[in-house]
Order: structure tokens, then C-alpha cells, then sequence
């Protein structure tokens, strides 16, 4: 069986060779099902060269239109009741490398036939059920916990502490954009998320930014990015002039420092975090097809 590793990037070539295929057309039809095997290989562009698709990532969950020729529409319906089992190769957009998502599973489809079929899947190691691709440490606390206290079990994430320290010592104990110096209130912030990551991102000292309480907040959630060229922010037109002001962010705002090794940190929360939320009626329609 091929051997990919989660959230590690591959190009076209590579995966290729894994699967045992002498060239790396295979991957370009957008799914890969080799001969006397029962997986499904899906290879996925959120930001396709020209308007034909749409295909998204929310959280847990993957929005797809299958192939325009439906080749492989029956075979994908039929995987809940028999053993093929699917697997994700996603990138934000053409001629970057494919990021490996593991094992993902059908939720719901609807099965076109004069336009791409739209199928949504669970991805696995995504799932709130599943840390597989979190390296963890996990203590209880011994102390007596009182009358009214509670005995806690704790995860923590390994490195966390000293990548924090090396972040705010590149940005010289401050917020990267603000100044603010209140350590006890200035956040590490990861630019390509945690859970997207390689073991070699997660703690690379370019892959953060330390942020104010409320940057980190909006940052993380994908209302505001900073630009990956000079660092201006970009401020969803979700957020109205009064939740601006109320939050203190601005459009004159930007990131203190300039460092070419943030760059494609910066891009990746550009295409794939910034305004990738959902409204609940629009994910209630999508989950109800």
C-alpha cells in the first residue's frame, strides 16, 4: 500500500511513483482508482485555473464536484456499502504542491448529469473525534482540587511553549502589529494552521505571528489575513465599520516586519483560511442534499 504521511507536501511525480505509475498523468484526471485495489484516490484544486468547479474545505468537511465525464460518480456513491476507501491530495490553487488529507468519507451527493455531480465528505483526521495528526502530551493534575474544583485531564501541544518564546523574540516581545508588550496578553498565533501542518511547520518560527487578543481571534478565524507581499491587512467586508471600531482593527494597519520566510505561510492563510467560513443556512443546505 502507498505510504503518504499526513499534512506532508507532494508533487504530481511523487505520488505517482507511490501508486506505481511510471508518469504523473494519472493524477491530472482528478481521480485515481488503481487497478486491483479497492481505494479511490481524489486529487483536488480549490482554485481552479478556469470557473468550471468549486470545490472548498470548511473545518471538517470538503465540498467537491466530481468529474465533468461522471467516470467515477457510481464508484464514490457506492463506497459506504462496499470496502473502497477514499483518500484526499488537496492545494489551495494550480502549481503548488498537493497536501496529503488522509482518509476522507461520503456524507451526502447529488448525482448530475449535464453538469459535475457535488458530493461532501468527512475528512477524517479532521474530525473532532480524531488527534492522529497532533502530536500531544496529555497530564492529569494531581493537586487536591477542592470542594469546588474539578480534577482536569490536559493535552498540550509539544514545542508549543518554546516556539512561542522564539516567536517573541522575532517580533521583540511585542505584537507584530500593534506594539502592544503585556506578554500575559499577547497570543502565538500559528499562520498556517496547526492541523494543516507538517511536524517541521508546526514549530517553524516563521509560521506564527504574535498577536493581540482580538487580532488573533479574527486572524484565526479567517476575518482578517495580511497580505502576503508587504503584510497590509485585508479585513472581510463581514465585519461593518462598528464591529471594526469595536475590535480596534483598521485598514491602515499592518505587520511591523517584513520576513521573505513568512511568505508562504502568509499565502496559504490567503487562499485557504481567510473568509473560508460558512453561513449555517448555506452549510445546512450543502448537508441536506
Amino acid at each position: 500500500m502507498a505510504k503518504f504521511k499526513l499534512w506532508q507536501n507532494y508533487t504530481r511525480k511523487q505520488i505517482a511513483a507511490e501508486l506505481g505509475y511510471q508518469s504523473d498523468a494519472a493524477t491530472h484526471c482528478g481521480v485515481v482508482c488503481p487497478k486491483n485495489t479497492n481505494k479511490i484516490w481524489l486529487f483536488v484544486t480549490r482554485k481552479q485555473q478556469t470557473a468550471r468547479y468549486n470545490n472548498s474545505i470548511y473545518a471538517n468537511i470538503l465540498l467537491w464536484e466530481g468529474q465533468k465525464g461522471h467516470r467515477t460518480d457510481q464508484r464514490i456513491i457506492n463506497s459506504p456499502a462496499t470496502s473502497d476507501k477514499i483518500f484526499l491530495f488537496f492545494r489551495a490553487k494550480h502549481h503548488q504542491e498537493l497536501i496529503y488529507f488522509g482518509r476522507i468519507r461520503l456524507l451526502k451527493y447529488e448525482r448530475n448529469t449535464t453538469t459535475p455531480s457535488r458530493f461532501v465528505f468527512e475528512i477524517e483526521a479532521l474530525s473532532p473525534q480524531s488527534e492522529k495528526y497532533a502530536k500531544t502530551t496529555t497530564s492529569i493534575a494531581v493537586t487536591d482540587p477542592g470542594p469546588t474544583g474539578r480534577i482536569a485531564l490536559r493535552t498540550e501541544r509539544i514545542g508549543q511553549a518554546n516556539w512561542r518564546s522564539r516567536l517573541l523574540q522575532l517580533w521583540d516581545q511585542s505584537c507584530s502589529v500593534t506594539l502592544l508588550k503585556k506578554e500575559k496578553l499577547l497570543r502565538a498565533s500559528h499562520i498556517k494552521p496547526w492541523r494543516h501542518c507538517s511536524d517541521k511547520d508546526r514549530l517553524h518560527q516563521y509560521n506564527g505571528l504574535i498577536l493581540n487578543p482580538s487580532l488573533d481571534c479574527l486572524f484565526d478565524c479567517g476575518f482578517i489575513t495580511f497580505r502576503h507581499n508587504r503584510g497590509r491587512i485585508k479585513i472581510s467586508n463581514v465585519l461593518s465599520e462598528q464591529d471594526r471600531e469595536i475590535l480596534g482593527v483598521y485598514e491602515e494597519m499592518s505587520l511591523r516586519k517584513a520576513f521573505s520566510k513568512n511568505k508562504e505561510y502568509l499565502e496559504y492563510h490567503n487562499d485557504c483560511v481567510f473568509e473560508k467560513w460558512m453561513k449555517a443556512s448555506e452549510l445546512q443546505r450543502t448537508l441536506s442534499l
